[in-house]
């Protein structure tokens, strides 16, 4: 192929280095040249347009005119399209085409990313057969709400077996929870209404403040507790005798769908653990990678900054997937502790390889020969200790993969092996618990002075709009969201309730009429996971029945007016209480870290050090998951309180083994080190206090010397300015 056509050359820039692009063979497979690569259009095949072909990137796309897929890896969907190699022979770059970082798939939805076509509708096919088996198991059993069983059916979908089981566990115990507690109410206040609703708004009220605290997939089982509790206490408060009768058929119904959909799912299941593990051959290479330029002292680019904060996300995230894991059957419970000893000798390795980063650039930045002298020991120590946590990373990784032995010293910790916990968020569950609790005063308000019999239905739809949706950093676009899709059931319920479903003469139309609803929602919720909820809500506002009759229509319109009313107070309360955006994310992950840093000084304890670093390497992935530029500054100063806390530890251990003078100042030390975090005393004064005390030489040539000097450099190199990113200020 000759030389490309000049007006088809293009180059990119990432973080300020120009990339020129330049045309080879022919697009036929997939190519990556570092992090980068671009397809462009070939002019001998037709193509006019640079947006006739497609790139991705791990973690990014370009837009605008390129087109690109929301997809993971590297691609070219075009046969108009040949691959590019990179270079950096030149400094332009063409300024349409721009590069954007986008958030990284949560870990839980690691396999339904990139689901090909059959898998899709194997999704939709087993979903919809569900629905019908729930449907004509309710009809048979003679019960009343038919479609409840349904609906629990497309709550319970996912294209993930082990989700689909772990959430039918959950919705079961929140449901008989429920069941059980709305009856517990009923017989204590009777017929006095005012109680029964007061009672079940603080239950339920507190139901979903944990649940939010919770951020494992546990919280699921809360969420519906409160929901199911509002559902039956106060949706039948009119009605205190039917209160039994509506808790035995909520219960019997839930549990046919959960039959239903486990045993339609079981047929052809889709197992999580080869993904898990999947994405784990691309962790290990990263954070490889991350060691070697640690060792090597490369100075790390935005670019390889970014993917390591996300490889941490990647880390923290996989704690949300243990309880699923348990659910997979290609998952041993040996292979489960194993995945997770990992996990944990990766987090080991964090500070570790922060250590050795910060110890290249101390020693490249301190001129003190005493200082120098003492980095590089350090350092070695650094190393030595580093190269011993990837030997048993790799052994532990032979092992899952292979079935290899391990030696005794792993085969010790496997037996107590546990995901790292994710650490409740208390201040954000307090701020969504005192939403639902004022989204509940309000309905009740309004309840009480129109005498409306939508009341129960808006008591529900804004409590859940706040739980439900009040979790993500922009609450109010997806409660927005929520209220499009919410409107948008509405017009299918009357597609569906007023005109399909009035043709179907025999379950063979009635189960032609739901399809076509059912399978082009579910094909759908695997791009857009609200359509599910969509699905749910145009199921249940037409009323699925034995015996079809399309309710009145005013009533109809009654009930639609009375969800979208209560979604919108619920929206209006979440804006009262909740902080959008990612910036203030950021800025309450970063006080707790300082608070906890704080406790930690206070502590020579290895569980109090342990928590600390499963703590701020959770905080840390909590940053990463969000991908900005802000957020991976903030990362930095919470990777720094890393090395501090690490620090601040072996530093008190030390204190008790001098004596004296020596104990004297390293207790004056520490004084001033909790006043510093307390940011009442100055950096340079304590900078000149760890001078001094290094320079002592206090425990020479013991192992807790060794640990003291360590202690003392790595505070030392903590207390240097987080460099800016990206032009930002640290």
């Amino acid at each position: 192929m000759g030389p490309p056509h000049p007006a088809l050359r293009y180059a990119y820039g990432w973080g300020g280095a120009g990339l020129v692009l330049q045309t080879e063979d022919p697009c036929t497979r997939t190519a990556t040249e570092g992090p980068h690569i671009a397809y462009r259009a070939n002019p001998v095949s037709g193509a006019k347009r640079a947006d006739d072909c497609t790139s991705t990137t791990n973690g990014g796309e370009w837009y605008s005119p390129c087109s690109v897929p929301r997809i993971s890896g590297w691609t070219c969907r075009s046969s108009a399209c040949v691959p590019v190699h990179l270079s950096t022979s030149a400094a332009w770059r063409l300024q349409p085409c721009a590069f954007r970082a986008l958030p990284r798939e949560p870990t839980s939805r690691i396999a339904v990313a990139g689901m090909n076509a059959t898998a899709t509708l194997l999704f939709a096919l087993k979903l919809y057969v569900a629905c019908m088996l729930a449907f004509v198991a309710s009809v048979h059993l003679g019960l009343e709400q038919n479609y409840w069983a349904s609906v629990t059916c497309v709550a319970l979908a996912n294209p993930i077996s082990a989700n689909v089981r772990s959430k039918a566990l959950y919705r079961l115990l929140g449901t008989l929870g429920a069941g059980v507690t709305a009856l517990a109410i009923g017989g204590l206040f009777g017929i006095l209404s005012f109680p029964v609703v007061l009672a079940s708004g603080v239950v339920a009220t507190l139901g979903f403040t944990v649940a939010a605290a919770n951020r494992t997939p546990r919280a699921y089982a809360l969420q519906l507790f409160a929901v199911t509790l509002c559902l039956i206490a106060v949706g039948n408060v009119e009605h205190p005798g039917r209160l039994f009768d509506i808790a035995l058929l909520r219960v019997t119904e839930i549990c046919i769908g959960i039959a239903a959909i486990t045993l339609v799912d079981g047929l052809a299941p889709t197992a999580l653990g080869p993904s898990v593990r999947t994405r784990l051959r691309r962790w290990l290479p990263e954070v490889r990678q991350w060691l070697d330029d640690a060792v090597a002292g490369n100075v790390a680019t935005d670019v390889a900054a970014q993917h390591r904060l996300k490889a941490v996300a990647d880390l923290s995230a996989l704690s949300l997937v243990a309880e699923q894991l348990r659910f997979d059957s290609t998952v041993s419970n040996r292979q489960h502790r194993l995945l997770f000893a990992l996990q944990r000798r990766l987090a080991r390795l964090v500070p570790l390889i922060g250590a050795l980063e910060a110890t290249t650039a101390g020693s490249s930045r301190l001129h003190d020969p005493a200082w120098r002298e003492r980095i590089v020991a350090t350092r070695q120590r650094d190393l030595a200790r580093a190269q011993q946590a990837w030997t048993d990373i790799q052994v532990l990784d032979d092992a899952l993969e292979k079935g290899d032995p391990l030696p005794p010293h792993l085969e010790r910790s496997l037996a107590t092996s546990q995901p790292l916990p994710l650490a409740p968020d208390h201040h954000h569950a307090l701020r969504i618990g005192g939403g639902c609790a004022l989204a509940y005063a309000l309905i009740c308000l309004l309840w009480w002075a129109t005498g409306w019999a939508q009341g129960p239905n808006m008591l529900i739809m804004g409590t859940v709009t706040l739980a439900f949706f009040g979790i993500f950093d922009g609450a109010n676009l997806a409660a927005m969201k929520f209220g499009r899709f919410a409107a948008l059931s509405v017009a299918l319920s009357v597609v569906l309730g007023y005109l399909l479903l009035p043709m179907a003469q025999s379950f063979t139309g009635f189960a032609l009429a739901c399809a076509l609803v059912i399978l082009p929602l579910a094909v759908w919720s695997i791009e857009e996971p609200l359509a599910i909820l969509l699905l749910a809500l145009t199921l249940s506002n037409a009323g699925l029945a034995s015996h079809y009759q399309p309710q009145d229509f005013g009533t109809f319109l009654d009930m639609a007016a009375g969800t979208l009313i209560g979604i919108f107070i619920g929206f209006f309360c979440l804006l009262l209480v909740k902080r959008m955006g990612a910036e203030a994310a950021s800025k309450r992950l970063q006080e707790d870290g300082r608070q906890d840093l704080a406790t930690l000084s206070r502590t020579a304890d290895r569980d109090a050090e342990d928590a600390f670093l499963e703590r701020d390497l959770d905080r840390i992935g909590q940053l990463g998951a969000r991908a900005t530029g802000a957020n991976a500054v903030a990362a930095a100063h919470l990777f720094r309180q890393l090395r501090l806390g690490h620090s601040l530890v072996h530093l008190q251990r030390a204190t008790h083994y001098a004596a004296g003078i020596e104990r004297d100042l390293l207790d004056a030390l520490m004084r001033r080190l909790r006043r510093e975090l307390a940011g009442a005393a100055s950096p340079g004064m304590l900078g000149d206090h760890l001078d001094r005390v290094l320079r002592r030489d206090i425990l020479l040539g013991s192992p807790e010397g060794d640990a003291l000097t360590d202690a003392l450099v790595h505070l030392r190199l903590a207390l240097e300015p987080v460099p800016a990113q990206n032009g930002e200020a640290a």
